[in-house]
């Protein structure tokens, strides 16, 4: 059987959402990193509901108090001990992958602005084959979504521009990539300017009740 691991990376909260530092408090940019991730881990789990026999959600981490709120929830936690090095904590956590018998691994952000459960399912569940890659950008072409087979397949370049960068790396490796560009995918919280569109949209985003221990 044909098994796939999403990996939701998370960093230290008190590290999360860094480009938010200069025009958000602190405590405003900590809520709005927890905020994402349990949307995101909640339209992630809704996209799979129906092949959870194939597909197991995890979260990356090496932040104790992430780790705790994200086992209340009944889902896998892989402790990182790689603070701050995006692409070094997930090849971590794709060996952890390859190890434990997934034939491939999808990485979604924990910083989606308002992904949508039909999309993240089209994405998760896109057909493919051992020694492939399924990329999908950001809007300033960073990568938002990968899907990779074997897990371990490229080295991964997080960051700037890394959407061409990934597909470079996959060219040179001899993996076969396809794009796939869904809309709601796209769209991550990285400025002030993307948190006051995604309150527009939802304007109860962060007064919906506190998680973990504010």
């Amino acid at each position: 059987m044909q098994k796939t691991l999403i990996i939701v990376p998370m960093k230290q909260l008190s590290d999360a959402k860094s480009r938010l530092k200069s025009s958000a408090s602190n405590r405003l940019r900590v809520n709005v990193a927890k905020k994402l991730l349990d949307q995101t881990l909640s339209r992630v789990n809704i996209a799979i509901e129906k092949c959870k026999e194939t597909h197991k959600l995890a979260v990356l981490t090496e932040c104790d108090e992430v780790s705790s709120f994200v086992k209340k929830k009944d889902i896998l936690v892989i402790n990182s001990s790689i603070e701050n090095k995006l692409s070094d904590s997930l090849f971590f956590g794709v060996k952890w992958a390859k190890a434990n018998g997934f034939s491939s691994a999808c990485i979604i952000p924990a910083d989606l602005g308002d992904p949508s459960p039909d999309e993240l399912n089209k994405f998760i569940l896109f057909p493919i084959e051992s020694n492939s890659m399924v990329i999908c950008p950001s809007k300033d072409l960073g990568t938002n979504a990968l899907l990779i087979s074997p897990p371990d397949a490229i080295a991964f370049r997080y960051g700037k521009d890394s959407f061409q960068k990934h597909i470079d790396i996959a060219n040179k490796n001899k993996i076969r990539t396809s794009v796939l560009e869904l809309k709601s995918l796209t769209f991550d919280i990285d400025t002030m300017e993307d948190l006051n569109k995604l309150l527009i949209k939802s304007p109860d985003f962060l007064s919906t009740g506190n998680i973990y221990n504010d």
